[in-house]
Parts: C-alpha cells; sequence; structure tokens
C-alpha cells in the first residue's frame, strides 16, 4: 500500500516536472511568423535609412560563360518599420564589373533615375531576434529571402569594345542579418542568385555573342551591406515577424 503509493506520488510529479519544463521552452522560443517590418539598430520607428554595399565575391554566367567578378557595389534606403508588404530594400545604384566572354571586362550598371530604382521585397518565416531566420537557400539559419525587380531599360552592360546591351528581370536575394566585422567595420551580407536575368537588345559590336533575351546567371555575388545612418550598429537591420 505504502510503496505504491509512493510510486504513484513520484510519478505525478515526474508528470508535473516534464509538463512544467515543456511550459518553460515553449514560452522561450522567439516569436516567428511571416515579415512584418524592418529593425534598424534596435528602432522599428518608420521611415527609410540609407544603407550602401560593396562587392565582396562570386561569379556571373552568360553566353554560356561563367567568369568571375571583380569590384561593385549597391546603396539605396532600407524602409524601417512596419512594412508587410514592402519594398523592404529600395536600391538606387547597383554596379557589377566582370570578365566576359567578349575578352574584356563588362560593367554592369543601374541607370540614375527614380523609374529605374530596384525595389527588394523579403519574404518568408523570421523571428523578432537577428540572426534566427528562414536559412534559406544557403541553409544558413541567419539568412531571409527575396527578391529584387530589376525595371525593364534601367541596367546596362557595356565593354571597351562597344558592346552594349540591356538587362532586366529579377535577383533572388538572401539578406544575412548576421553582423560580421571586418578590420572594425561591422555589415552583413546580401547574396544576389538565380537566372532569371535576361539580355537584351546587344549592338553589332557584340558580334552575336550575347543574344537578345539570353539569360544572366548571378552565382552568389556578395556584397557588404551596411547602414550608413548613425553609429550603432550592433544590431544592424533584422527583419522582424
Amino acid at each position: 500500500m505504502h510503496l505504491r503509493k509512493v510510486l504513484t506520488l513520484s510519478a505525478a510529479v515526474l508528470a508535473a516536472s516534464v509538463m512544467t519544463l515543456g511550459s518553460g521552452i515553449a514560452q522561450a522560443t522567439t516569436p516567428h511568423g511571416p515579415v512584418a517590418g524592418v529593425e534598424v539598430n534596435g528602432s522599428k520607428a518608420a521611415g527609410s535609412v540609407p544603407v550602401d554595399g560593396s562587392y565582396k565575391s562570386g561569379t556571373a554566367t552568360f553566353a554560356g560563360v561563367t567568369v568571375g567578378c571583380l569590384s561593385g557595389g549597391m546603396s539605396g534606403v532600407v524602409n524601417r518599420g512596419p512594412n508587410a508588404a514592402g519594398p523592404h530594400f529600395v536600391f538606387d545604384e547597383l554596379d557589377l564589373t566582370c570578365d566576359s566572354p567578349l575578352g574584356e571586362d563588362a560593367v554592369m550598371s543601374l541607370k540614375d533615375t527614380a523609374a529605374c530604382n530596384i525595389n527588394t521585397i523579403m519574404a518568408g518565416t523570421v523571428h523578432d531576434t537577428v540572426a534566427v531566420d528562414t536559412g534559406a537557400l544557403g541553409g544558413d539559419p541567419s539568412r531571409v529571402p527575396g527578391v529584387a525587380t530589376v525595371p525593364s531599360k534601367c541596367v546596362e552592360v557595356s565593354a571597351l569594345s562597344g558592346c552594349r546591351f540591356q538587362v532586366d528581370g529579377t535577383i533572388a536575394i538572401e539578406f544575412d542579418e548576421a553582423i560580421k566585422t571586418t578590420s572594425g567595420v561591422r555589415s552583413q551580407n546580401i547574396h544576389l542568385n538565380g537566372n532569371n536575368l535576361r539580355t537584351r537588345n546587344p549592338n553589332f559590336f557584340c558580334f552575336g555573342l550575347i543574344s537578345n533575351g539570353g539569360v544572366i546567371t548571378l552565382n552568389n555575388i556578395i556584397m557588404n551591406l551596411r547602414v550608413t545612418a548613425g553609429t550603432d550598429a550592433v544590431r544592424g537591420i533584422n527583419i522582424y515577424n
């Protein structure tokens, strides 16, 4: 009788402990869900905050040839605050210099007009903390996926030989919320990927190497992106739910 009561009591205590532990874990889990907005350096106040990026690494494939890239940059704003629909980033400058099938460097540049802004919309399951998000194409838990739209007749590629053509379409984006520090400068990486860019209107000096409607593939072009307003970059840009 006494032994049975002791065993029953012990089982009840164990069950209660497990329930309490499970409840604690659930309460400690960071809330997550679809994108609701963007926090910058701890602030969710609505407003546009300037950002600037510099080329880190990556390659491009066009005319059937994969070439290395050499330099580049991008700048614009991140739209801070509640913003479920986006755009979350708007880039008004994008430059990328790569080798080319023409045997010379080719420069991809975004025209400097308001109609040629590249709007970027982020998606996926995100958290209210930095560095814990979807883990998109690269499998990194701090990455948030998105899509950048390149308007028609807004990006031109040029080479010294006189070859000129335009590029439009979309770019798959991954924004890595993890903070990187290089030579004391904090930044976050933005990755440009995908094969949804198309070549348009190549001129005579491209010698038929570039076709109208041909594919340009960006193979993990990485830019170091940083907020250029304010001094507190410990948290950086956080896409929250």
